[in-house]
């Protein structure tokens, strides 16, 4: 489908016409306001004009982007679709520099996730979740945080002390936390500001 530009009095009004003409609804259109209305003694003096332009598939999008990205960054790694589901998209990354798109503990893995959502979504109205991973990597590091926090559960109740755990970042956090969620006689809880942020692993009546 092309791209419509439409006129009206107000930008809203344009969009609605452009919309109806589509037959889409807000959300599946990318809108770009070409002029705003302009008024002179309360009267218009000149529409409004956008142009509507149909929002390509999020798992489409995301590979175009990602497919950018590393290309400009010179890696040499492909993005392959492996799940297009309503509220999320998950891509993996193959190719010969997958160490390094990992990066420390993820690191870079994680920007690129970051990177990506943020520009997949930045004209959407429903979101849609991007995840990235390559050779496996989330998979295997959720089970070594899980491992972890076993063990730092261990210490903290055969010690009665506080175990803190090197920093993590969000999303590994929140591992530890479920993981730990439902363990019997520690509780967690975070700490510090981010980069630095760990989780403490606190035995009952600390």
């Amino acid at each position: 489908m092309e791209p419509v530009e439409k006129t009206g009095r107000t930008v809203e009004e344009a969009v609605a016409a452009g919309l109806e003409e589509m037959g889409l609804a807000r959300e599946q259109v990318q809108v770009e306001v070409l002029e705003e209305p302009r008024s002179l003694f309360g009267l218009v003096g000149h529409p409004a004009r956008v142009r509507l332009s149909p929002m390509p598939p999020a798992s489409e999008q995301a590979m175009a982007v990602l497919e950018r990205m590393l290309s400009l960054s010179g890696l040499a790694a492909t993005p392959v679709l492996q799940e297009d589901e309503p509220e999320q998209v998950r891509i993996a990354l193959e190719g010969p520099d997958i160490g390094l798109i990992i990066g420390k503990h993820g690191q870079t893995l994680q920007a690129l996730q970051h990177l990506t959502n943020l520009m997949v979504n930045r004209h959407r109205t429903n979101r849609r979740r991007i995840i990235l991973d390559a050779e496996h990597y989330r998979e295997r590091r959720e089970a070594t945080l899980r491992a972890m926090a076993a063990r730092a559960a261990e210490r903290a109740r055969s010690s009665g002390e506080e175990v803190i755990l090197a920093p993590l970042p969000a999303i590994e956090r929140r591992i530890v936390h479920l993981a730990l969620k439902e363990e019997a006689g520690v509780e967690t809880r975070s700490m510090g500001e981010e980069p630095e942020r760990r989780v403490i692993v606190i035995p009952d009546g600390k």
